[in-house]
């Protein structure tokens, strides 16, 4: 997955769930030195954005 294009969509609607896997997102980038794009909430992405620079946040709207 070396420097591949890879998208992980989270549920819409969902605060929970999302938080608790976000963190496997940043680590299967880190592992596989993958460009990992997330799909996730709008509201979401500010709370994250900062905490994890490596990946590209997008809701899916823009997407």
């Amino acid at each position: 997955m070396k420097n591949k294009k890879v998208v992980i969509q989270f549920p819409v609607g969902t605060l929970g769930d999302t938080l608790a896997w976000f963190p496997y997102a940043a680590r299967f980038a880190h592992i596989h030195q993958a460009n990992v794009t997330c799909i996730l909430s709008a509201l979401i992405i500010p709370v994250l954005k900062d905490a994890y620079p490596e990946l590209t946040l997008m809701s899916p709207e823009i997407a």
